[in-house]
């Protein structure tokens, strides 16, 4: 499947369905509706962006980064804040930082529901073109590309386990 790219070996899926999880209910609290994951063959990650990037330590180790394209950042913003945000604005970069922080705590719920206890980090933000983050070798990574209404984004989970 395109949409999930793996690498280094695949995620556990107890992770993958937390994140799966906190996206559609953290987008659908925002925005009304669950986004799509994008099947396509023709995802591109070449483009202007802003990522909310956190970490979670427990009984596992897990960094998420949500990656917000130029187009869809400033709409999801306006859902987010209920005002305009410039992509170029410091306040993308706060808001980019809060919303990765409330995807962050649905993850924290859904993986203790199945008794794996995990704390989150506070988020970082990164902004560029083609923004490549690159883990240690042999961490498994997935790369989740969604579609909704108002643009493109994609999710990018590294953890130390495959399974669980």
């Amino acid at each position: 499947m395109a949409s999930i790219l793996q690498e280094a070996g695949p995620v556990a899926p107890v992770v993958l369905e937390a994140v799966r999880y906190a996206v559609d209910n953290t987008y659908s609290r925002f925005c009304g509706e669950k986004p799509q994951i994008d099947t396509s063959e023709n995802s591109d990650h070449n483009c202007e962006c802003v990522a909310g990037i956190i970490s979670f330590c427990g009984d596992t180790s897990i960094s998420l980064a949500w990656v917000l394209d130029k187009e869809s950042a400033p709409a999801l913003a306006q859902k987010f804040a209920r005002f305009p945000i410039p992509f170029e604005s410091s306040d993308m970069g706060d808001m980019t930082g809060e919303l990765v922080n409330v995807l962050a705590g649905d993850v924290v719920v859904y993986l203790e529901s199945k008794k794996c206890k995990v704390q989150m980090s506070l988020p970082t933000v990164a902004r560029g073109i083609r923004i490549r983050l690159m883990p240690e070798k042999g961490v498994c990574v997935s790369h989740i590309d969604y579609k909704t209404k108002i643009g493109k984004f994609w999710l990018r989970v590294a953890t130390n386990i495959t399974t669980k």
